[in-house]
């Protein structure tokens, strides 16, 4: 017998796909952009970009390596302020049911 989701688990649900699919695509347009400058850089190496100062010193890559961050802070920021809190009001409305 298959779980029907409840409104708030289909809307976390489609918040979270959201966020992955921003940060994802953000991230490959990351690597694209560090391997225009560096054809042979992996998704690894742009973990570090560091390690590449032709990559610390190109203001387009620090450009989408920074809207990259962003996106991962505020995946980190809908779950702790939006996602987590309405999943521990819920649990406890359902508990006095």
């Amino acid at each position: 017998m298959e779980k029907v989701q409840t409104p708030l688990e289909t809307f976390e649900l489609e918040i979270e796909t959201l966020m992955n699919e921003l940060v994802e695509q953000q991230q490959a347009k990351v690597l694209q952009v560090a391997r225009s400058r560096l054809p042979h850089l992996t998704g690894d190496d742009i973990l570090n970009p560091h390690d590449f100062p032709l990559l610390m010193t190109d203001p387009f890559f620090n450009y989408e390596e920074g809207l990259a961050a962003g996106l991962m802070a505020a995946q980190v920021a809908i779950r702790a302020r939006i996602l987590r809190p309405l999943q521990k009001a819920s649990g406890s409305s359902q508990k006095q049911d």
